[in-house]
């Protein structure tokens, strides 16, 4: 089941990234500048590269494998172990050739010495191992394995580093797999001892320890196992020396010849197995030259392999195998996309131009998914090594040692030179080469926070989204930066050799300076050949010289030693006292058995404290499910104990695991049988317990080199007040001092964090004010603008600026969208349309599909009257309007504006048929633009479509108004009127609608009703103008003319200069019986208005002309219809009444000139004939001569009576 949950959130981690690449392809890419592209594209390569090595990982561990069970090796196999060594210090030598010698299964040892140095061959020697040189280093370790594997000959080889310490067992461990006769080469883990190491992050006091290797070794290759594509880790592995000739022994063409071998090895045919056992300790890079120095050689290296053997073509591999190992060497490319999301947030700062378009909620969305997923899926498969802080903690560190490795590959790989990793000190004097791309990095990305501030600080952070979350990235890299420089820094460990937190029971014997005896027993918190930290349940002379007894893993050993000082404040309050003790007068054996006994014991011991350490949501779990049989709490306590070892009298020292008031765990070198009783003594620091104990358990070995056993006590009897003793000393007051005394604790290399601060801070002191001066030079056109907007108003002597940056931002493919917008709307504000409307369209050009500033160009194309232009790109926007993507509401708005537009412009159809595409949008139409709708339709004479849109609706008051105006316009007076009367039952003295409704009833001809409203109302007001012109026009449309001549009159009297009474006073006075006085001065006002007035039409000035006749005042009638001719000279009606006046007036001759011209029209153009009787009565006139009358008269009955 649990195979098949790890395989099942491998692939779902592996189908949300892949959705998240092609989400972020398909629709976050900026498109607006050239550079926008670029970084949107650079952005995407470096997330796509990071899934890629994901997709990767997960191939390899697609199933751990575990190696088969364990057989022991038959005999007489033969098997050589080869150290190859360079310039490696002969003490740390001399440990590894001890522990060789001392593995269990027969074997010859070899020391390939290519420092060609006496004391090595001394060394081997003293040791009786074999010495072996070559006159050359051609080809480095493994010329240097080659040379020896040409003359030797063993069955088996064992490559071993100098530095790696094997366990005894290692043989008898892993020879046993060889009875597989396909079985190229086996591998085992690498265990550092120097756990705080620059590549590690350690905390001894919680159990908690990590570093990249412990994923490699711990999960990668068992992963590899299942592809039969395991690793050649360079040490801790044995060989077939067939499968070895098979590939031509080791690989000398690039400078990892561990992972090149493999590789042919595996093409060839063989089969590796990985076997996850600690059998190997050895030294990890101990500072950042070390680490540089070795991850360099290991990156430049293994990606030159790609140039010989490429495992993707090379033959005799399967895909699985091909990818599992090209998986091993293009992990070495992280430091390229590293670096690519370092960068980018930074420049986001600097530039404002972000490679996303918009941070929407569907990309934060796909963006939290993506990360949490990828980081669960890590700790899912990979469990406490699959920690997403500490990988990123490590890219941080290498980003920049590995794209030196992949340029190095590419460009230099026939200058490539093995770099022996230094065991002691640092690799180089300066560490500057090796922190200057992270210092870099810091101070850029502080600069680039700067940059912001100003930006922010000046009003220019358009897209406050974007730089927020360039931001927090920012922040996030300069915490992981900061801890690699602090680390980097960390001042030079010069012990000589490593302080093992190694925890021994020990007893001891010190004179003071008085010639007094200091005796006693105590456990050891750390330990190396050189000295230890010892904890003793008393104080001791400083400077006391005496002897120290260390036992552990059935061993022991006496030194003299010297009380150097003491650690103050640690477990004093429970009598316990630290003190650096240091070895005097140490013996060649003695440094021996001190090493070894560190390194095989102490060592395991440490990292199966850490394997226990238990996460949050373990313990949780392990306290839900824990065994209730337990009866008391264990506490780690480790004390020195001293239990029976078969004769009755003899006690062997040893230390316990853990204590309770029932029982203790400890561990003993020899047998002991299940509930068998033991006597016991332990001292403690609140006194001494004595006792018989049984014991209960016994779980075997615990060590691979001393059969170590597990062993649990429980406690059966106490010599005198022991059980008070015990109980007194768990007490918390007196436990918890006690732990922190005796747990092992020594201080990792002390790690500085005020220098790369200070050292940024100079830095930054120095840019910054030359950053703000750049920033202003950067950004002049930005904050010319900004300021400008701020000031509401362009000085006159900053135009010519203006006109600058206009053609600057104009010109240049860099000006981003925003600050564009900004120019467009200072130009706005100064006035010059013209511009403003340029750069609306550069706009629109950069980004042709962004609806949003489309629209903008729209609006601006009409505020400018370039109505066909703003029409272009309404029907741009409308005829892409389904494939835009774009939201609801954004339809609504572009459908909308395009609507109204052509409204405006008189397409009524287009504009209906736009508001009819509105309305169906899933979005809620808002009263106002349903008025707007149901006016469009109304001038569409709609009405019926129009009265619709209200209907299921809750209408307002407004929506009632509207409604009653469609119901006029249709000729439903009734039903406007029941609107008008629903709107004043809510707002009766709504003044407007009254008037309103006052109409509706005149138009539907219920005078009566109207003018009862009427008159109500001017009771109230009864001085109200609008209401009386209301009154004189009710009183006309009921034919009460003479009372509308009065109205009319006194209205106009109060201000004649209202052109809307004029018509109705014409109308009342041509109609009424009888003129009211001031009828006449109003009429011959109004003429002269007329008269003079170029817009009066023909008929006006008719019916004026009338009202004059009627007041006798013909030559001023016949001016108007002489006006009036001019203004319609086709009116026959007007022409004979003009006619008849200039007679009536005695003007014959212009009388019979107005005659002639209608007999003439007449004849050809009228489509009834003249009345002839009126023209032979106007012209029979004693003052005409009778031979004209009868002219007249043979003409009408000749020519138009027919």
């Amino acid at each position: 089941m649990r195979v098949y949950l790890r395989q099942l959130v491998m692939i779902l981690s592996a189908v949300i990234s892949a959705s998240y690449l092609i989400y972020r392809i398909a629709f976050t890419f900026n498109l607006e500048t050239p550079y926008s592209i670029f970084a949107s594209w650079l952005l995407w390569i470096a997330e796509f590269h990071c899934c890629l090595l994901l997709w990767l990982y997960f191939h390899q561990v697609w199933f751990l494998k575990q190696p088969p069970p364990f057989e022991p090796p038959p005999e007489g196999w033969t098997v050589d172990v080869f150290v190859p060594t360079y310039n490696e210090d002969t003490r740390l030598l001399r440990t590894t050739l001890i522990a060789c010698k001392r593995m269990r299964y027969p074997h010859r040892t070899y020391v390939l010495d290519d420092g060609r140095r006496e004391e090595v061959a001394e060394l081997a020697r003293e040791l009786g191992v074999e010495y072996m040189t070559r006159p050359d280093n051609n080809h480095a370790k493994a010329g240097n394995l080659n040379h020896a594997l040409s003359k030797t000959d063993g069955e088996y080889v064992v490559i071993l580093d100098a530095d790696h310490v094997p366990q005894a067992t290692f043989l008898e461990r892993l020879l046993g797999y060889f009875r597989d006769p396909k079985l190229g080469f086996v591998q085992s883990p690498h265990v550092f001892y120097n756990i705080e190491s620059f590549q590690a992050n350690t905390d001894l006091n919680k159990g908690k320890y990590w570093d990249d290797s412990e994923l490699f070794f711990h999960v990668i290759q068992l992963g590899k196992n299942f592809w039969n594509a395991v690793v050649f880790a360079g040490s801790a592995a044995i060989f077939r020396r067939k499968a070895l000739e098979d590939a031509g022994f080791i690989a000398t063409e690039t400078i990892t010849e561990d992972l090149h071998t493999a590789i042919r090895i595996v093409s060839r045919g063989w089969s590796s197995l990985y076997v996850n056992e600690r059998l190997v300790a050895g030294l990890a890079a101990e500072d950042i030259t070390t680490f540089n120095s070795q991850r360099l050689r290991w990156g430049e290296g293994n990606l030159s392999i790609l140039a010989y053997d490429n495992p993707l073509t090379i033959r005799g591999l399967k895909l699985g195998q091909r990818l599992s190992y090209f998986s091993s060497i293009f992990g070495w490319t992280i430091g390229l996309p590293s670096f690519l999301l370092y960068i980018t947030p930074i420049l986001v700062l600097f530039t404002d131009i972000s490679p996303v378009e918009h941070f929407t909620w569907t990309l934060l969305a796909m963006i939290v998914t993506y990360l949490v997923s990828t980081s669960l899926a890590l700790r899912v498969v990979s469990g406490r090594y699959g920690s997403i802080i500490e990988i990123e903690r490590t890219n941080m560190a290498n980003f920049y040692t590995q794209l030196r490795a992949i340029f190095r590959a590419i460009f230099g790989r026939r200058r490539q030179k093995f770099v022996v990793t230094k065991k002691r000190g640092r690799q180089s004097k300066s560490i500057w080469p090796m922190v200057s791309a992270q210092l870099a990095l810091m101070v850029l990305a502080i600069s680039s926070l700067v940059w912001a501030g100003f930006r922010l600080l000046y009003g220019l952070t358009p897209d406050a989204i974007a730089e927020s979350v360039a931001g927090g990235l920012v922040v996030f890299h300069l915490l992981l930066d900061l801890r690699f420089l602090r680390k980097a820094y960390r001042k030079e460990n010069r012990r000589y050799s490593y302080r093992h937190h190694a925890v021994f029971p020990v007893s001891y014997r010190f004179r003071d300076e008085e010639g007094n005896d200091v005796h006693g027993y105590g456990v050891t918190a750390d330990l190396n050949e050189g000295g230890s930290r010892l904890v003793s349940y008393q104080t001791l002379p400083i400077h006391a010289v005496g002897e120290v007894t260390i036992n552990g893993a059935g061993k022991s050993v006496t030194c003299r030693a010297e009380v150097r000082h003491k650690v103050p404040g640690v477990g004093e309050k429970a009598n316990c006292y630290r003190y650096g003790v240091q070895f005097l007068d140490v013996t060649t054996e003695q440094a021996d058995e001190l090493s070894l006994m560190a390194i095989e014991y102490a060592v395991p011991a440490t990292y199966q404290k850490f394997d226990q350490h238990r996460t949050p949501f373990q313990r949780v779990r392990d306290w839900m499910t824990r065994s209730w049989k337990r009866q008391s709490k264990r506490y780690p306590l480790r004390l020195p104990l001293l239990v029976q070892n078969g004769n009755p009298d003899v006690l062997h020292p040893t230390i316990t695991k853990d204590i309770s008031n029932e029982a203790c765990r400890t561990e003993v070198a020899h047998s002991v049988a299940q509930n068998s009783s033991l006597r016991y003594h332990f001292p403690t620091p609140v006194g001494d317990i004595s006792g018989k104990a049984q014991v209960i358990r016994v779980s075997g070995v615990t060590s691979p080199t001393n059969d170590l056993c597990d062993v649990v006590l429980r406690f059966e009897e106490f010599e005198k007040d022991g059980r008070a003793t015990l109980a007194r000393m768990l007490l918390p007051a007196q436990r918890e001092p006690m732990l922190e005394a005796l747990t092992p604790s020594s201080p990792p290399p002390q790690e500085t964090t005020f220098r790369p601060i200070i050292l940024s801070l100079a830095l930054l002191a120095i840019a910054i004010p030359l950053e703000y001066g750049l920033f202003r030079f950067a950004n002049r056109d930005g904050i010319f603008l900004r300021e400008a907007i701020a000031e509401k108003r362009l000085p006159k002597n900053e135009e010519g600026e203006l006109d600058s940056v206009y053609r600057s931002m104009l010109s240049s493919p860099t000006a981003s969208i925003d600050e564009l917008l900004l120019l467009e709307q200072v130009l706005q504000e100064s006035g010059d349309k013209t511009k403003s409307l340029r750069i609306a369209h550069e706009i629109c050009e950069r980004v042709p599909d962004d609806f949003e500033r489309r629209l903008f160009l729209a609006s601006q194309l009409e505020n400018v009257n370039q109505a066909a232009a703003a029409s272009a790109q309404y029907h741009w926007l409308v005829d892409h309007l389904d494939e835009s993507g774009i939201s609801s509401k954004q339809r609504y708005s572009v459908l909308l504006s395009a609507a109204r537009h052509a409204v405006n412009r008189g397409q009524l159809v287009l504009g209906t048929r736009l508001f009819k595409r509105l309305a169906e949008l899933p979005v809620e139409m808002s009263p106002e633009v349903r008025r707007e709708y149901a006016g469009v339709l109304m001038q569409s004479h709609q009405y019926q479509q129009a009265a619709d849109l209200f209907r299921n609706e809750t209408l307002t008051l407004d929506d009632r108004e509207k409604l009653a105006t469609i119901y006029t316009e249709a000729g439903r007076y009734n039903a406007a009127a029941d609107q008008y009367e629903a709107i004043l039952k809510a707002d009766p003295d709504n003044l407007d609608v009254r008037k309103k409704m006052i109409d509706v009833l005149m138009w539907d001809g219920k005078y009566a009703e109207a003018g009862q409203r009427l008159r109500e109302l001017l009771s109230r007001d009864p001085d109200n103008r609008s209401l009386r012109t209301r009154l004189a026009e009710l009183q006309l449309w009921s034919k009460e003319y003479s009372r509308a001549l009065t109205e009319y009159i006194t209205l106009l009297e109060r201000d004649f200069n209202d052109e809307r009474l004029w018509s109705g006073f014409v109308d009342a006075a041509a109609s009424a019986e009888r003129l009211s006085p001031g009828t006449e001065v109003l009429a011959v006002k109004l003429a002269d208005q007329m008269l003079n007035d170029p817009k009066v039409t023909a008929t006006e000035l008719a019916r004026l002309a009338w009202v004059l006749q009627r007041l006798k005042l013909k030559p001023l009638s016949a001016k108007l219809c002489e006006r009036a001719l001019q203004v319609d000279p086709n009116d026959r009606d007007l022409r004979l009444q003009y006619a008849n006046l200039l007679h009536d007036i005695g003007d014959f001759k212009a009388a019979d000139e107005q005659y002639s011209i209608l007999l003439k029209t007449s004849s050809t153009e009228s489509p009834r004939p003249l009345d002839g009787t009126k023209i032979m009565k106007t012209t029979s006139s004693p003052r005409r001569s009778v031979t004209r009358s009868i002219g007249w008269s043979s003409a009408l009955t000749t020519g138009y009576d027919k």
